[in-house]
């Protein structure tokens, strides 16, 4: 990647921003008990990383995958309306964003969620105003490990992939952002271990958005 300074932070939410693998993991429990659909928490635990819809329809025996757009929209709607309280802003992470803004950084969120429930996620631990643009499920075509939500991000912030940092939690966000063409960093606060994550190959591990900081102010100083 060219020493270009960098001009823009593409952040996944889950597990990246926020705590809310219980939150998701009990909206998705309480969505297949009401659909009937037998799903392990292992199971629900292996597609975090994934939209709504994706993981639909690997939880779906192949004679009900027509109804993963309904399981989908289900869980959704039991994560807004009981779940929302289980979740949490990781530690640092406000701090963090704060200097993102007082460095000139565009920043966006990149979420395998829907935008409204991004948005509202966001809102109640008190991150939004630190964010330049959203991007959800609905605004692509292909959810991550495709690139197509980090190249959505990087246009509408208007810069290139090579001034562009991807941080995510999972592999399918490492997978996401190599593909995309942006430096990738994974981070060791969601669901992911440092092995798991190193297995995509990402440019770089960090524990967590304050041991990427430095790297970002060195990286700007130097070029």
């Amino acid at each position: 990647m060219p020493r270009s300074r960098f001009k823009a932070v593409v952040l996944d939410m889950d597990g990246t921003l926020v705590d809310s693998s219980e939150a998701h993991l009990e909206a998705w429990i309480k969505a297949a008990e009401t659909l009937g659909v037998e799903v392990s928490e292992a199971k629900i635990r292996s597609e975090f990383g994934k939209s709504s819809l994706d993981m639909a329809k690997a939880f779906l025996p192949r004679d009900r995958v027509f109804d993963a757009a309904q399981f989908a929209r289900l869980k959704d709607e039991v994560f807004m309306r009981r779940c929302l309280g289980l979740v949490k802003p990781i530690t640092g992470v406000s701090e963090v964003l704060r200097w993102f803004k007082a460095m000139g950084l565009k920043t966006a969120v990149a979420s395998s969620n829907p935008r409204f429930l991004v948005a509202e996620v966001l809102s109640r631990v008190g991150l939004i105003g630190y964010v330049d643009v959203i991007v959800g499920s609905e605004d692509v075509e292909r959810g991550k490990p495709h690139p197509d939500m980090v190249e959505e991000a990087v246009r509408r912030l208007g810069v290139r992939p090579c001034e562009t940092l991807y941080v995510g939690d999972t592999v399918y966000d490492v997978e996401a952002g190599k593909a995309a063409g942006v430096f990738t960093v994974a981070v060791l606060t969601g669901v992911a271990s440092r092995s798991e994550l190193e297995t995509a190959h990402p440019d770089m591990v960090v524990e967590n958005l304050n041991s990427l900081l430095g790297f970002i102010k060195g990286r700007r100083s130097t070029s």
